[in-house]
């Protein structure tokens, strides 16, 4: 899935939680995009590599890159791992005391890209064993008519929540899981 969706799923998940303060909120949020984090180097040395301009890669550029690059697909594949997740983020997140509910904002990234990346980009869910999960559509690759769709759809959830939360909504169930 693209960033902006993750970062709205972020703040999906921040209302229904009921995240109180901007710094939990922002964490919540930010942790949601972070498996994509390493790809904004990867970007830019893609897009160079195929002299596109201002260095910003086409979606042809990635066909093949996980043979040519390894090393820029690892980039991806280690973050998107559940085993990075439950060796290294969900240890950091209980050391540094950060809010629990970016364990789920960091899990909800890795759980979507699941349903939303085939062929070459699906899913090695257990990095670094070499088995893949294939979603049943590439939303990374959706035009900007459709992308705005999506995050539409999602902006829609968002004040739906938002909405429900004020009238006292299932928050306090979901409170005791986080």
């Amino acid at each position: 899935m693209d960033v902006i969706s993750h970062l709205l799923i972020g703040e999906l998940i921040g209302v229904a939680a009921r995240v109180e303060t901007r710094r939990e909120r922002a964490l919540t949020v930010a942790f949601a995009a972070l498996p994509d984090l390493p790809m904004a180097v990867v970007y830019p040395l893609l897009g160079q590599e195929n002299g596109r301009p201002f260095w910003l890669p086409l979606q042809a550029d990635w066909s093949g890159l996980r043979e040519l690059h390894p090393l820029w697909a690892a980039a991806w594949d280690v973050p998107h791992s559940l085993l990075f997740w439950a060796l290294v983020i969900a240890p950091l997140v209980l050391l540094l005391k950060l809010p629990r509910v970016t364990l789920l904002a960091y899990l909800s990234h890795i759980l979507v890209d699941v349903f939303t990346h085939t062929g070459e980009w699906s899913l090695r869910l257990l990095y670094p064993v070499d088995w893949a999960v294939s979603g049943f559509t590439d939303g990374w690759t959706w035009s900007l008519g459709e992308s705005a769709l999506a995050w539409g759809v999602l902006a829609a959830a968002i004040a739906l929540a938002v909405i429900a939360m004020r009238k006292g909504g299932g928050a306090a169930r979901l409170r005791p899981l986080l």
